[in-house]
């Protein structure tokens, strides 16, 4: 009888080798995951930090484009207002024009009513004066006789 003798190996357990693998992937993957979570929240605040920084800019344009556009506007009116009152100016000057010609024009046609009445006065003076040198120089006028100058051309 052979005996034979069959050598089983019994393996030693090591629990903590066997074991760690899977604890260490599942520790890599929630590294990983943890790593993305963070890459992408940090992406997406530095996304939003981006968009506000751009958005500020993009305000801080428009409020610099409404100052530029108000003082010009402001400058066109002052420049409106100047020529407003440049107008009013040549408007008052022209009206004081007019009243200075007006009254020049009335006391031209006083003077020229004036003139009228006396030269209508020295008309009827001279028509008077006319009358009695005709009453002298007529023959029927000169003392029932002769006039001036007929006696002594007969």
């Amino acid at each position: 009888m052979s005996t034979a003798f069959i050598a089983q190996i019994q393996p030693t357990p090591s629990p903590l080798p066997t074991a760690a693998p899977p604890l260490m992937e599942g520790g890599l993957m929630v590294a990983i995951v943890v790593y993305l979570i963070k890459e992408g929240v940090g992406f997406f605040k530095q996304k939003d930090a981006s968009e506000e920084k751009l958005m500020a800019i993009l305000i801080e344009d428009v409020r610099n484009d409404r100052n530029i556009h108000f003082k010009q506007q402001a400058e066109m009116l002052i420049q409106l207002k100047g020529s407003h009152d440049k107008i009013a100016l040549a408007i008052e000057r022209m009206g004081a024009a007019t009243t200075d010609i007006n009254l020049a024009l009335q006391m031209s046609k006083r003077t020229e009513t004036e003139i009228f009445h006396a030269l209508q006065q020295i008309q009827q003076e001279m028509s008077l004066f006319n009358e009695k040198l005709d009453r002298l120089t007529t023959p029927e006028t000169a003392n029932g006789k002769y006039g001036p100058g007929e006696r002594e051309s007969r």
